[in-house]
């Protein structure tokens, strides 16, 4: 193959100008620089116009172009998909307004694909967290994730274990066939839902090390467990219904335990258990015959898992003076 390695970046914001401009940095450092970067824009004053505006001439220096979009509020899924439509390079990277990249992102992943010989490989990087003024954090769940190669799509439909974020995937425009798009009825569970789709007939390699930077912050979307985890239903719904080489009733039943169990404290039980008895084809799937056959041997495998990692990291403590005072509160 030919790589010319064109890039654009479809970055969808959403009144985060207080962020972005770290993102927009991230980029100008590159030591290779992307072609374009394709902004869409939701929100509900000028002040992410002002600050694109604020950085044309800068971009212009290094010969990229920005362009700027502003769409009525459909969700991230929509503002992705509208970037797609209007992508014509032959690399696409998803930025969210809140990441970062490192400056040899681009490089390395051109030094990859420059030596790619077929058109079904696509490339992802490990991760580093970090915290808002950029310190590097323990990650706690990264013995959870294991990086694998190859035909991912079996692996990837019980668990998703490495995407904790579409910018550690630099996609080759052309596996995005035109029904690989977000799904715009999932609120959760889409960055994995769009990554299993191009699982199913591409080939993923990891270049290890950590070029993507996780930032955790106060408005990070994942940071309401309650509004995640039930928005997932939705997710699980969708596919319990397609032809799947793999059985993922049980495992998503275990996984819904497990969730349940590692954020107990983060938890909207009420919020959760409306959820569960709505979804009247998860709970019979999912929760039904086997999975409750098989209740106190899932929550026990479970309890010993968290368990043991707990007392690991130290969290177990920690988890203990919650219910505590949650106790307390509550009497």
């Amino acid at each position: 193959m030919t790589h010319n390695f064109s890039v654009d970046i479809i970055i969808p914001t959403y009144n985060r100008e207080y962020l972005l401009w770290e993102t927009l940095n991230s980029v100008l450092l590159q030591t290779l620089h992307p072609k374009r970067l394709i902004i869409v824009d939701s929100s509900s004053n000028n002040s992410v116009k002002a600050l694109i505006d604020s950085y044309r001439s800068k971009f212009k220096e290094v010969e990229i172009i920005i362009d700027f979009y502003y769409q009525k509020k459909n969700g991230v899924s929509a503002a992705r998909n509208f970037g797609i439509n209007k992508a014509t390079s032959d690399y696409i990277l998803f930025l969210d307004s809140d990441d970062l990249i490192r400056p040899s992102y681009f490089a390395e992943f051109f030094s990859y694909y420059s030596h790619v010989h077929t058109q079904n490989t696509v490339a992802y990087t490990s991760l580093e967290l970090i915290d808002e003024q950029g310190n590097s954090l323990e990650d706690l769940l990264a013995p959870l994730f294991s990086y694998h190669t190859g035909n991912i799509y079996n692996e990837l439909l019980t668990s998703n274990f490495f995407m904790r974020n579409l910018a550690q995937v630099l996609f080759p425009r052309h596996v995005l066939a035109k029904d690989i798009r977000f799904d715009e009825s999932l609120l959760s569970g889409e960055d994995w839902d769009f990554i299993l789709r191009v699982a199913n007939s591409n080939e993923f390699n990891i270049i290890d090390k950590r070029l993507f930077l996780f930032r955790r912050h106060q408005l990070n979307t994942g940071n309401d467990k309650s509004y995640v985890f039930i928005h997932n239903f939705s997710f699980f719904r969708k596919w319990i219904n397609l032809k799947t080489p793999v059985r993922i009733t049980d495992v998503w039943g275990r996984s819904i335990i497990f969730q349940i169990m590692i954020r107990l404290p983060q938890l909207d039980f009420y919020r959760i258990t409306q959820k569960v008895i709505s979804e009247k084809i998860l709970y019979r799937k999912m929760l039904f015959p086997k999975f409750l056959g098989n209740l106190f041997l899932n929550v026990l495998y479970t309890l010993i898992i968290y368990g043991i990692r707990s007392v690991c990291t130290g969290r177990l403590l920690k988890y203990l003076k919650v219910f505590y005072f949650q106790r307390r509160k509550y009497k």
